[in-house]
């Protein structure tokens, strides 16, 4: 079972993953995108963010940076044939470019959960398109939805568990299965 969340997009511009990153930066996120990220293509384990900041967020080890990464995969709308499938889009959202697709794996790390989201309404709004929330099948315009977000995640606001930020890790599946992730932040553990 996967957590999902998806953005539909009326326009994509230049340079996306600069203007996701300052979009979060403006709501008070301090954070890095990986720096080889291309959010247009498939990745087996990305994007991947450096997280230094994250309003209202409890924090065990607030000085430590940490590393987030959720499943994303863009999709361009306008290659959907399928009637079923043209189907399953808002009706608000035909016509549009582009859908991302969001998915966190569930019992994954709050955080993971929390950024998945908060990336998705900053893409919703530097593409000026709408977030989807797939648990509820809900569409919310560009400029609610970080509002909405944060609201919806409240309760899932804390590090615990969370991976610091060491290293940037491999963007290939394969290289990924090799690599040591550094061990998680927990609850009790010495600030």
């Amino acid at each position: 079972m996967s957590i999902d969340c998806g953005v539909y997009a009326m326009e994509i511009p230049d340079n996306i993953e600069s203007a996701l990153t300052q979009e979060l930066c403006a709501n008070g996120f301090m954070c890095e995108l990986r720096p080889d990220t291309n959010i247009l293509e498939y990745m087996d384990t990305g994007p991947w963010f450096k997280l230094g900041r994250f309003p209202a967020i409890h924090r065990i080890s607030p000085e430590t940076p940490l590393l987030v990464g959720f499943g994303l995969e863009a999709v361009d709308m306008r290659g959907i044939t399928d009637p079923q499938r043209i189907a399953e889009i808002h009706e608000e959202a035909r016509g549009l470019k582009y859908e991302f697709c969001f998915r966190t794996a569930a019992g994954r790390i709050d955080i993971h959960l929390a950024m998945q989201f908060v990336c998705a309404a900053a893409l919703a709004k530097v593409t000026r398109g709408f977030l989807v929330n797939g648990q509820d099948d809900l569409l919310v315009p560009a400029n609610t939805a970080m509002e909405y977000v944060l609201r919806e995640i409240r309760d899932c606001l804390h590090d615990d568990g969370a991976i610091p930020f060491i290293e940037w890790p491999p963007i290939s599946f394969d290289d990924e299965l090799n690599y040591e992730f550094p061990a998680p932040i927990r609850s009790g553990q010495a600030r």
